[in-house]
């Protein structure tokens, strides 16, 4: 009866408790796939960057170094906005776990 009842919403707790760390888990394993893709697009971007630039060498020679090192400044800067950009985020996932953290206690 009442503890038959206790039991099954033990139960059901438990199944409920491993549910989420799993997914948690799944989810920690996706974001850190999406960092790795997100590094392996700035890279390619850059690589292409650096391969535009090496065609076009022939026409005019001081406006191709120019614009290669233009490119290059751009593509650090951009790299270095990405990963501010990743700390801010990873930053406000961590305070919203506190803060779930903090609610269920």
């Amino acid at each position: 009866s009442v503890e038959a009842e206790l039991g099954a919403i033990f139960k059901e707790y438990d199944k409920l408790t491993r549910n989420i760390a799993d997914f948690n888990h799944e989810r920690k394993k996706y974001e850190q796939q999406v960092q790795t893709l997100m590094r392996d697009k700035q890279l390619l971007d850059k690589q292409l960057a650096d391969y535009k630039v090496k065609d076009g060498i022939g026409k005019d020679g001081q406006t191709m170094t120019l614009r290669k090192e233009f490119r290059q400044l751009m593509a650090t800067v951009k790299a270095e906005h990405e990963q501010a950009l990743e700390k801010e985020m990873e930053k406000r996932r961590q305070v919203e776990n506190e803060l779930r953290n903090m609610r269920h206690e």
